[in-house]
């Protein structure tokens, strides 16, 4: 099972719209030519993550990432919402089992819902990220265009830990727990 996708609640805001071709599973990764700090047990288990664009993240990798996720308008079913940020952020209709991973509220009070599954992860895509306008550099009148994400990856568990945003982390300890107990919520 792979963290997947999730949603912001009405405390967030909307996220990135990307095309990008990918999904994630077992024995693809498992066949994968792994660097040799990579535990074979972490072969199997971890998460996308996007890296937003924009001169605010630049610079930043450790802790930036987040998982693909997007504002759901009030009473719409936040599974559906995932599944459609899931496959605007990436490019493709995310299919399997879905496991519910439950819900964090970031440090700047956004609301966070999250999903696994279980799928392949395919290498050999080409990130394709809506833009944004921004007054850059600030107060100076001029608008430029950024990518909102400039970044997608797998990450193996422990390198995914490092990666996503801290409060996002419990999701990986859910999944972690629920893979490692065989249950599912």
């Amino acid at each position: 099972m792979k963290l997947a996708g999730g949603h912001d609640d009405a405390f967030g805001f909307e996220d990135a719209e990307t095309d990008v071709e990918h999904t994630l599973s077992r024995d693809h990764l498992q066949n994968q030519r792994w660097p040799t700090n990579v535990p074979p047990h972490e072969r199997h288990s971890g998460g996308v993550a996007l890296h937003p664009g924009g001169p605010f993240f630049r610079n930043k990798d450790v802790g930036a990432w987040t998982i693909p996720k997007g504002e759901a308008p009030t009473g719409e079913d936040l599974l559906q919402r995932a599944l459609i940020e899931f496959e605007e952020e990436l490019g493709v209709a995310p299919r399997g089992h879905w496991i519910s991973l439950g819900f964090v509220k970031q440090r700047g009070g956004k609301v966070v819902h999250a999903w696994a599954f279980e799928g392949d992860w395919l290498g050999s895509f080409e990130l394709r990220s809506n833009e944004f306008a921004l007054e850059w550099p600030p107060r100076s009148g001029r608008h430029v265009m950024f990518p909102e994400v400039d970044q997608a990856s797998f990450f193996v568990e422990s390198l995914a830990r490092e990666k996503i945003n801290p409060a996002q982390v419990v999701f990986l300890d859910r999944l972690r727990d629920m893979l490692e107990h065989g249950g599912s919520s």
